[in-house]
């Protein structure tokens, strides 16, 4: 019956969510923030589609239990930006146009970047200007990596504590 009525196996893709979420939480907290990095005062986070749906829910995470605001910006101008500022850049192919835009236009802006993607120019650029950057793999579309949009993120804003216990959300 599911097979006949979800030919593509989409629900493998949401069955595999806790998984997804455990491994993400995990790449998240191993992944060595640079020394030079420190809680921001302000966090945007760049993408568009299915890459910005996790930046949605940490923005929300951030207005209900944060104390840094979190900004989602899906445009092709670069944010504002200030020392303190923490810009991500979230792109599941590392190739879409208004991410690569706005975020190469903070890369002469003050301020601490990261990038997090699976792959294309969004690695290149990142490399070239010294940015630290998080790859992960997901067999899925953009809008089913939920868990690797979100958590690293998450962390990397540091609305989580990342000296907390390492094990990963139940």
């Amino acid at each position: 019956l599911i097979a006949r009525h979800d030919p593509s196996g989409f629900h493998a893709l949401l069955r595999a969510q806790a998984e997804q979420a455990r491994a993400a939480w995990r790449l998240g907290m191993d992944w060595p923030l640079p020394a030079s990095y420190r809680r921001p005062s302000r966090v945007v986070l760049v993408g568009m589609g299915g890459s910005a749906i996790g930046a949605d829910i940490v923005a929300t995470l951030a207005r209900l239990h944060g104390r840094v605001p979190v900004e989602v910006v899906r445009h092709y101008d670069p944010p504002p930006c200030d020392p303190d500022t923490l810009v991500i850049a979230s792109s599941f192919s590392g190739n879409t146009e208004e991410t690569l835009s706005a975020f190469a236009g903070t890369l002469a802006l003050p301020g601490m970047r990261l990038a997090l993607t699976t792959g294309g120019r969004l690695i290149e650029l990142a490399r070239a200007h010294e940015v630290p950057l998080l790859t992960f793999a997901w067999d899925g579309p953009p809008r089913t990596a939920i868990g690797f949009g979100m958590l690293p993120a998450a962390l990397m804003t540091r609305i989580f504590d990342r000296t907390a216990s390492s094990g990963a959300p139940s």
